[in-house]
């Protein structure tokens, strides 16, 4: 593992002594500050073999999310990347009971929030996947400087660094 090794705080928002990423990970400079007062390790680009890593990550979460969807919701083909969650159906029958169409109804409410996260973190993913293609993926989409690879390996589809998250 790397090791930000620098007096202070870091130029990517590193201290002293943290990891910041495996060198198969990351490409990555060392920066003498000249009369021993250390490095500054400055990530200049991930590698290919830890993009192709982030990517097989994404598409194994959204394949995850989306077979975990198709158990409760079908996809909505008037709208890319929505999904519906599936309305219980009903019995015309006046012998059927009703407290278990309204637990049908009570968990069909339920899942609708369930249903959202799911499309959104989908949606992130897509994304995630499309800043990979574009050669962008790694850089905050505000600020345009590195994610940290601890925030990716943590939250993959990250768009923004933390500075610029909150």
């Amino acid at each position: 593992m790397l090791k930000a090794i620098s007096e202070g705080r870091q130029a990517y928002g590193t201290k002293r002594g943290e990891v910041i990423g495996r060198p198969s990970e990351i490409s990555f400079y060392l920066l003498s500050l000249g009369q021993a007062r250390g490095f500054f390790i400055i990530i200049k680009s991930m590698t290919k073999k830890g993009l192709k890593k982030f990517k097989e990550r994404l598409e194994e979460t959204k394949k995850t999310l989306e077979s975990s969807l198709k158990t409760f919701a079908t996809r909505d083909p008037n709208i890319k990347g929505d999904w519906d969650s599936k309305f219980p159906e009903f019995s015309k029958d006046p012998n059927v009971n009703l407290e278990e169409e309204a637990d049908e109804v009570e968990e069909y409410l339920t899942r609708l929030p369930v249903e959202h996260s799911f499309e959104l973190r989908v949606q992130a993913i897509n994304e995630a996947l499309t800043r990979i293609k574009n050669g962008t993926y790694g850089k905050c989409s505000k600020c345009k400087g590195n994610i940290p690879i601890k925030r990716l390996e943590a939250y993959p589809e990250a768009k923004f660094c933390l500075k610029c998250q909150g």
